[in-house]
């Protein structure tokens, strides 16, 4: 049996022999009037990438396979016309492309396509890099997140400290009267708890990261936890005399306790810090046909659709309080973050002026 490539014949059990024996998946295929048609799939091939030639009949037909999005089908396909165009002007028979594609039973692998085009026939070779790739990735990762901890500590860290420091040195004046001293006392100890809830954020959300937490899976009393969580702001809560209602349920969801309550914290914590003065927030929660939603409601300044979208986009914004509070942009992020290691869920209903919403299910 023969094949024919741009009018030439070729014994098919030579070409298979010569082409089974490389390390590579591999395509031959020919410009038919306008439509290259695939006339060959190697075995490895069929053992890493798996379509047969019945399913990719054509180069459009791979296209559609390979690259189910449509929206990067349409990168793909635009950087593989434009590296063929560069190529023919360039006088080069060979053009390279990385891409992600979808397998038959594999999911998604990241490979190193090489093109050759002699005459009217294609030859493409499919080089396997998802191992390096995804190295690659994690180590840039890593990388985003120890620059992502430095500045928080660099930066974010150092406006309450140099206040810590204003506070400590009117303590040392002789003038003090004993009620003022008592005032820098309460005020030094707000103070050094919000530091500590920041080293706390950001240890926990690096830990996140490098995937350093380990995760139990026990009875959680929520409202134990909302309770403890309320004692922690408490200070907060009475400065800006805030309105905080409990209103939960005595189901005891299975997850981490530790989660929950740093879940709760951040939440409670975003509530308070842009909640004007007098406002009102409740927490409230109960189980649903097997699924436990926390639900945390605020009458603060609200938020407009883009930025609740980039809040659930993890892009860590940082922005000031009601009252000029500091925060560190990744409180949100590491709910997110940890929910996600849980198989739990957050979504937030918001609009300016009218408050905010965020229900938490796990």
């Amino acid at each position: 049996m023969t094949l024919t490539f741009n009018n030439r014949a070729f014994d098919k059990d030579f070409l298979e022999q010569i082409l089974d024996f490389l390390p590579y998946p591999f395509v031959l295929s020919e410009n038919k009037e306008g439509t290259f048609r695939n006339s060959y799939l190697n075995k490895k091939f069929y053992q890493e990438i798996g379509y047969s030639l019945e399913e990719i009949p054509t180069i459009d037909a791979w296209f559609q396979h390979a690259y189910p999005d449509e929206f990067y089908r349409q990168e793909v396909m635009s950087g593989w016309a434009l590296r063929f165009t560069v190529a023919k002007e360039a006088r080069q028979d060979a053009i390279v492309m990385k891409v992600l594609i979808q397998t038959k039973y594999n999911g998604k692998r990241w490979y190193e396509v090489k093109a050759s085009l002699i005459d009217n026939v294609q030859v493409v070779a499919f080089i396997n890099i998802d191992d390096e790739v995804k190295q690659q990735q994690e180590l840039q990762q890593l990388n985003d997140n120890k620059n992502q901890v430095l500045s928080v500590l660099t930066h974010d860290l150092r406006s309450p400290i140099q206040s810590l420091q204003g506070i400590l040195k009117l303590a040392f004046r002789d003038d003090l009267s004993q009620q003022e001293f008592t005032q820098l006392l309460r005020d030094l100890h707000e103070r050094s708890r919000n530091i500590l809830d920041l080293l706390d954020t950001t240890l926990l959300w690096a830990k996140s990261n490098f995937n350093s937490i380990k995760f139990k899976q026990i009875h959680v009393d929520v409202k134990q936890v909302a309770q403890q969580v309320m004692l922690a702001y408490e200070n907060f809560i009475q400065i800006k005399q805030l309105q905080v209602t409990l209103n939960l349920s005595d189901d005891k969801p299975i997850s981490d306790p530790d989660v929950i309550n740093i879940i709760l914290r951040n939440l409670l914590s975003n509530a308070i810090k842009f909640t004007p003065m007098g406002g009102r927030i409740e927490i409230s929660g109960a189980m649903h046909n097997g699924v436990y939603e926390l639900i945390v409601y605020d009458s603060g300044i609200g938020m407009d659709a883009d930025v609740v979208k980039k809040v659930l986009a993890e892009t860590g914004i940082s922005s000031r309080g009601t009252l000029n509070e500091h925060g560190i942009g990744i409180g949100l992020s590491l709910c997110l973050q940890l929910l996600f290691r849980i198989k739990g869920k957050l979504s937030i209903e918001s609009e300016p002026g009218k408050g905010t919403v965020v229900r938490v299910y796990f």
